[in-house]
């Protein structure tokens, strides 16, 4: 018996599985606004001329344009239904100082997320089907997919803008509130505070108090919402609760009144 060697390049597996497929067709499916579907078939151009379809010119095969630009707008689109459906928790932008610090801080982190997937979204498209492609439509009849990836970024970075804002009005305010608090609280340790100013569970003065909607009384927020963590009753009538808070703007103005006055005072 006799063996002998060879220096041939390894097989690639799916190469040999696809012999012949040329021309490649690529199907597509989508439903319109109003419910009716619709296909299509491209049948991409073969690249390599006819010739057998092998490892070392696999590459020419699946860098074909037509696939390349339907593979893009398709990230495109799953990218605008991750955002539009994204479970995040939803931020009133009137009533930024009412939210809990905590909150704020991890709402300004997504957001900036978001402004930089769709930046690099925006980049990645116009790359791969404008330059690479050498497609110009995303900047005629195409342009609404890259203007509305830079709309996204755009209304991201607003919003982060005005959350950062808020967040340090809302440190400045605090320290103010605070210098207030120590006043109201001091001479004679606080008997004259009214007694719907403190929080009926730490017995505190209130910073930011929030309603609990099932019972009607005011809580201090961080107090309360550590209490709802353990149990699932009011911490006044011990009844169950839903848990869903308010912010008590009112009182909340009335406390940092009466603190202000005292601080005027000394």
């Amino acid at each position: 018996s006799s063996s002998s060697s060879s220096s041939s390049a390894p097989s690639n597996p799916i190469v040999e599985s696809f012999p012949d497929i040329f021309p490649l067709p690529v199907h597509f499916s989508w439903s319109t606004i109003d419910g009716s579907s619709h296909s299509a078939t491209v049948l991409a151009p073969d690249p390599l001329n006819g010739s057998p379809l092998t490892s070392s010119n696999a590459n020419a095969v699946f860098s074909d344009y037509a696939v390349r630009k339907a593979l893009a707008l398709t990230r495109f689109v799953f990218f605008q239904e991750e955002y539009m459906t994204s479970d995040r928790d939803e931020v009133d932008m009137d009533s930024l100082t009412d939210l809990d610090p905590a909150k704020l801080n991890e709402a300004i982190a997504t957001a900036e997320q978001w402004a930089a997937r769709a930046t690099q979204a925006r980049a990645e498209l116009m790359e791969e089907v404008g330059n690479i492609c050498g497609d110009g439509s995303l900047t005629t009849n195409n342009q609404i997919f890259p203007d509305t990836l830079q709309q996204i970024a755009d209304l991201e970075a607003k919003d982060v803008a005005a959350m950062k804002a808020a967040a340090e009005r809302a440190v400045a305010n605090s320290s103010e509130f605070e210098a207030a608090a120590a006043a109201l609280q001091g001479g004679d340790g606080g008997a004259s505070i009214p007694n719907d100013f403190l929080c009926p569970i730490t017995r505190e003065l209130m910073r930011d108090p929030v309603i609990l909607m099932d019972d009607g009384f005011s809580y201090e927020r961080a107090a309360i919402e550590d209490w709802l963590k353990l149990k699932s009753t009011s911490p006044k009538t011990n009844k169950p609760t839903n848990g869903k808070l308010a912010p008590n703007r009112s009182l909340r103005a009335l406390i940092a009144d009466a603190a202000t006055r005292a601080a005027s005072q000394e």
